[in-house]
């Protein structure tokens, strides 16, 4: 059996990761707050209004 060793984390360096996570989680919701969630029937249509007019 393989162990791995887990290198010990200084607190004031955890705390600043911890921070850093939750700063970049936040920043991402904010971002995506209130944007229209697209289904995959319509996202084809969004990215190709004509995509109808396309002959397969």
């Amino acid at each position: 059996m393989i162990f791995m060793r887990l290198t010990a984390i200084n607190s004031n360096t955890r705390i600043k990761i911890k921070g850093y996570l939750e700063g970049f989680i936040q920043g991402i919701i904010d971002e995506y707050k209130g944007r229209e969630i697209l289904k995959p029937d319509n996202a084809v249509y969004n990215i190709y209004p004509d995509f109808h007019l396309i002959e397969n």
